[in-house]
């Protein structure tokens, strides 16, 4: 449920056996799926934590939103290495997935809440225009 946070240890990062991030981003940037599958196993769930954690009201409105916002992070992620290219892969893996997530996080928030709507104050509606002042003719 998108209600519940995840487990408080969620973000933290934890030894992963298999390749070493760097080799499985160089593989990602020649073409290999697989290597976009494990980057993901592996790093998915700090992106929903740190998505969770930034918006957390909006994953309780709508059980929707983490995932949309995840799949959202994980094409910057990908876009973002690729801008980047084989020679240039960030030294701090995790905590560059994390702020791309964050910062997709917080522009969704953004957006939403620019979409929040005004509350109607129908006492004011039906009272109707404010009158003009006489004036002295």
């Amino acid at each position: 449920m998108a209600g519940d946070a995840p487990s408080p240890d969620a973000g933290r990062s934890r030894p992963q056996p298999g390749p070493a991030d760097q080799q499985l981003i160089a593989r990602l940037l020649s073409g290999d799926e697989d290597a976009a599958r494990l980057l993901i196993e592996r790093y998915d769930r700090l992106i929903r934590y740190t998505i969770f954690k930034t918006g957390k009201r909006h994953c309780d409105r709508d059980p929707g939103w983490l995932d949309a916002r995840a799949n959202e992070a994980w094409t910057a992620i990908v876009s973002a290495l690729r801008r980047r290219g084989v020679h240039a892969i960030p030294p701090k893996i995790p905590a560059y997935f994390a702020a791309i997530a964050r910062n997709k996080a917080l522009d969704a928030v953004a957006q939403a809440d620019a979409r929040t709507t005004v509350p109607f104050d129908s006492a004011a509606a039906e009272s109707g225009p404010p009158a003009e002042p006489a004036s002295d003719a």
